[in-house]
């Protein structure tokens, strides 16, 4: 695509810049917020703002910058995806003020199926053996070992509060294996995993030391702490 033969389009370049700018500012916001949210829950920001409401603004506001860029491309003018987009930044923003968005209630909970957070554990669990057996050449058994170790170490636990197990890791590769492709924690842990796979010399860049790291520092995020997040019956 070019002015050239798309007049009515913007400049890609232009554009580009345009949407990075605004995105990149109010992710910085947001990633600034998060952390004082992570270290100091229920605080307030220096405008006076409690800390988990500024994160939701925050991220109302990356979504916004992305919906309104998407506007300015001729073919989502009257697309329904940017529709959708502006309702849920709407919504957020309505949250984050305290009011009670329909398109953000939570739907009733089933006793069939684990909640989202206890979904995310699982994602990130099966993610860290993955880096460990498809990036450091661990066993499967050996990554699993692995990962168990690091995590107990910084107080994380497995099913009903007991200390985690390979065996619990297994269990939860197992059923990260049977979400559908379409779950979003499913769509977000192989985005993650293709960012890190899609250049072909990523293992060079990935040694075992920051593999490690990294894994440690699941277990010392605030929802990983949540044991109540992790109850499975």
């Amino acid at each position: 695509m070019s002015k050239a033969t798309s007049p009515s389009w913007p400049d890609p370049t232009e554009w580009l810049k345009r949407l990075d700018d605004v995105s990149r500012e109010r992710a910085v916001g947001y990633l600034s917020a998060t952390d004082q949210r992570n270290r100091k829950p229920g605080s307030y920001t220096d405008n006076e703002v409690l800390i988990e409401s500024a994160c939701t603004l925050h991220a109302a506001g990356v979504l916004s910058s992305i919906a309104t860029a998407l506007h300015e491309l001729p073919a989502f003018k009257d697309h329904p995806a940017t529709v959708v987009l502006n309702d849920i930044v709407i919504a957020l923003h309505d949250l984050a003020v305290g009011g009670a968005p329909a398109l953000l209630q939570r739907g009733e909970r089933r006793s069939d199926i684990a909640p989202i957070g206890q979904d995310t554990v699982i994602g990130y669990m099966a993610l860290s053996v993955r880096l460990l057996r498809e990036g450091h050449d661990f066993t499967d058994a050996a990554a699993r070992a692995k990962v168990a170790e690091l995590m107990a170490k910084h107080g994380f636990r497995g099913r009903k509060g007991d200390i985690l197990s390979a065996s619990t890791l297994q269990d939860w590769q197992d059923a990260y294996a049977e979400m559908p492709a379409e779950h979003p924690v499913r769509v977000a842990i192989e985005r993650r995993w293709s960012e890190w796979t899609s250049n072909p010399d990523w293992q060079c860049g990935h040694n075992l030391s920051a593999a490690l790291n990294w894994i440690e520092k699941l277990a010392e995020r605030p929802e990983f702490q949540n044991k109540s997040a992790r109850k499975r019956s």
